[in-house]
């Protein structure tokens, strides 16, 4: 039974958060959620996100991070799964007051590498009889991301961020049974590439506050499925001056190559940037 690449959604969503709030402050908490739909099924995530950095000059930084996630998927045929994962790796990441020789701007460029534990299950009950499995995986992630700054917040455009992340399976388990009974069942290939890009269209001061509106294109490939998703979309994002987002919500519509289009729902918190 096809399941949707959950890893991807969470693993995106907390390498968003590995952004350039952290030239400021060593230490970054955030709390994601989500929640996909389309023709096949229902999927949610819930997860966390901690970085800090043991090391920080006036320009680099590295220190380790983890991340923690929940995710469900209910189908229409009748597929109910849920997972789990866990990792751990290192974050760093070189911060400059400029853009090449332009001080009008601040520029980040960061980098991530680690390892993941992942377990889920899922079962299928039908007039036939009933299926259920049970799949572990270690898993190797790499991340990369790039902001753009313009010093001037309240210009147009004030920033751009593009995100890059790979998962690979280094290891993979799966038991799997029909009535009961040990069947051989492949296991599920959660490798995968995405990226990310999003552009702020302008700060709209509030208070001490920035609401930003930004436009979003993101494209991912599943190795499970061979699915590819091609994703246009909307965020609205609150932060304080000279900070990273301490709230954003997005809506993004992703169209994929095997006819199962599905609308993405998002909401983070980085507790870190209040």
């Amino acid at each position: 039974m096809k399941k949707i690449n959950f890893g991807l959604w969470l693993m995106l969503s907390a390498v968003m958060s590995l952004s350039a709030q952290t030239f400021k402050e060593r230490v970054n908490v955030s709390l994601f959620s989500g929640w996909e739909q389309n023709n096949i099924s229902d999927s949610r995530y819930y997860g966390l996100y901690s970085s800090w950095f043991a090391y920080k000059g006036d320009r680099w930084m590295i220190g380790p991070y983890v991340v923690g996630a929940l995710s469900g998927n209910d189908s229409r045929t009748g597929y109910n799964g849920n997972a789990w994962e866990v990792g751990l790796g290192l974050s760093s990441g070189w911060y400059f007051h400029h853009f090449f020789n332009d001080k009008g701007y601040a520029t980040w460029i960061g980098i991530s590498g680690g390892l993941k534990y992942a377990a889920d299950k899922g079962e299928l009950s039908q007039i036939s009889g009933s299926y259920r499995g049970n799949q572990k995986d270690w898993l190797g992630c790499f991340g990369a991301d790039f902001s753009l700054w313009k010093k001037n917040a309240l210009a147009w455009w004030p920033r751009v961020h593009a995100q890059f992340t790979v998962q690979s399976p280094l290891s993979e388990k799966k038991e799997a049974y029909w009535n009961n009974l040990p069947i051989a069942d492949p296991a599920w290939d959660k490798g995968y590439l995405a990226s990310l890009l999003k552009v702020s269209l302008l700060n709209i001061a509030w208070g001490q506050t920035y609401a930003s509106p930004k436009i979003i294109a993101a494209h991912s490939f599943s190795q499970g499925d061979k699915q590819s998703n091609l994703g246009l979309g909307a965020e609205l994002s609150l932060h304080k001056p000279f900070r990273d987002d301490f709230f954003s919500v997005y809506a993004l519509y992703k169209i994929s190559n095997t006819k199962s289009n599905r609308l993405a729902l998002g909401i983070s918190f980085n507790l870190m940037s209040l």
